[in-house]
């Protein structure tokens, strides 16, 4: 059962039902039980798997979003990661991974975000949280994702609205 909990990450062995597949066994690795204990990283990494969902089908192998789901939940643990930083990170590279993007920035932005911007889109998921940026960059690097997100993305999901109520569109109060 330890293995059916949220944000459980691990190999699973399933048998077709008669309506529906059952688990078979479990090869774990890695629970992110701190992820559980923070409402506001269980609200980020929810809004991970909504894209996801939204992204994926069923029956169709889905290694580089796994990967993506994997390394996203990964920085949304380490302090030096701002949680808004991630979360912007995820959607370029989901939409990248979906093909669903631009290949520059959406409006003019400083150097500094269209490299971030072009980092996002040509790095492995592996290497994609190894950055920060100041304030001011990732404003417009968030402001760009954005764009992208309500340009290429025809719904809403129930954790963005929860998450943004807790923490404002931008990530913090006040932005």
């Amino acid at each position: 059962m330890a293995a059916c909990r949220p944000f459980v990450f691990a190999k699973f062995a399933l048998y077709e039902g008669r309506d529906a597949y059952n688990m078979k066994s479990a090869e774990v690795a890695e629970y992110f039980e701190e992820l559980a204990m923070d409402v506001e990283s269980t609200c980020y990494a929810s809004y991970f798997l909504e894209i996801a969902d939204y992204y994926t089908r069923e029956n169709i192998r889905e290694s580089q979003m796994m990967t993506l789901i994997y390394h996203a939940l990964k920085a949304l643990l380490k302090p030096v990661f701002p949680k808004e930083l991630v979360r912007r990170v995820f959607e370029l590279k989901a939409m990248v991974i979906s093909g669903e993007y631009t290949e520059i920035p959406p409006k003019t932005v400083s150097q500094s975000a269209a490299y971030a911007w072009e980092f996002v889109v040509l790095s492995p998921s592996e290497k994609l949280y190894t950055f920060t940026l100041t304030q001011e960059v990732l404003k417009e690097f968030s402001a760009c994702v954005e764009m992208n997100r309500k340009r290429f993305i025809d719904r809403e999901f129930k954790s963005l609205e929860i998450l943004e109520t807790m923490t404002g569109p931008y990530g913090q109060a006040g932005w």
